[in-house]
């Protein structure tokens, strides 16, 4: 992108007179985590991503409304920050894409009073499980979550307000 050489390196940030060059390697962070991260930061610079998204990315990152390098780096250094919020956003919806599904499921399917579509087949449905959970292992895979409630205002609607409460 350049010939001329940085004034100020920061860890994989490199400051320029009125850009900086952030490193990244891809496969630490892939192409959509960093587009992620511009994407979140386009109110405050301009991003411009180059490099080969199998071994190595290069983003050029100016702003939009200050001059000063100090903000320069700061934005470089946030960009940083954003990679590693949605790198571990993607880690985290891998771990409990498991978890989602089954507790969507037993939403849509396990308690619903039409049995004729709570069984729906894998030929109708090929993106389903076919087994069907009971109640019962729903709750065992609920419960066996951290789960903090200080406040204790995470509490169901029935033992709220009873299952068959009138108006």
């Amino acid at each position: 992108m350049t010939d001329e050489k940085p004034l100020q390196s920061f860890a994989n940030i490199e400051l320029y007179a009125d850009f900086a060059l952030v490193k990244i390697n891809s496969k630490i962070f892939p192409l959509s985590i960093v587009v992620s991260a511009a994407y979140d930061l386009m109110d405050k610079g301009y991003f411009v991503i180059d490099g080969n998204p199998e071994s190595e990315l290069t983003v050029e990152v100016r702003l939009q409304n200050s001059d000063t390098q100090a903000s320069l780096l700061e934005l470089a250094k946030e960009f940083n920050n954003q990679m590693i919020n949605y790198a571990f956003y993607e880690i985290q919806s891998a771990r409990t894409k498991d978890v989602r599904e089954t507790i969507t499921k037993a939403a849509l399917f396990g308690q619903s009073d039409d049995t004729e579509n709570a069984n729906v087949s894998c030929e109708e449905k090929s993106s389903c499980e076919c087994d069907a959970m009971s109640e019962e292992e729903v709750d065992e895979i609920v419960d066996s979550f951290d789960f903090d409630d200080p406040e204790g205002i995470a509490v169901p609607w029935d033992e709220k307000f009873g299952k068959n409460s009138e108006e």
